[in-house]
């Protein structure tokens, strides 16, 4: 009888432990980045910048930069990192 609870009580912690990294790693992956877009424009030499939206990987970003006209695409974890950045990196008049 010992050595079955013995044995259930591995089995348990074994399953725990797979469904605890198992969901981290889930969670993990669902992660959102958010991307601001940015171009040089040589004529008025200035940095035009996108609206900043939310991805789920680079190569999403890569992509939806690339639509809309724009050569890079800069990642923050957090709406306010990807302001920040704007403030310092986006030097164009948005009044086109």
């Amino acid at each position: 009888m010992g050595q079955t609870l013995k044995h259930l009580r591995t089995i348990f912690v074994t399953v725990v432990i797979m469904v605890l990294f198992g969901l981290s790693d889930l969670a993990f992956s669902q992660q959102v980045v958010y991307v601001v877009c940015r171009k040089h424009l040589t004529e008025q030499n200035c940095n035009k910048c996108s609206e900043y939206f939310p991805v789920q990987n680079e190569v999403e970003a890569v992509q939806k930069c690339k639509t809309r006209g724009y050569a890079q695409s800069n990642y923050s974890q957090s709406e306010g990192g990807i302001r920040w950045w704007v403030l310092f990196h986006c030097n164009c008049d948005d009044s086109d």
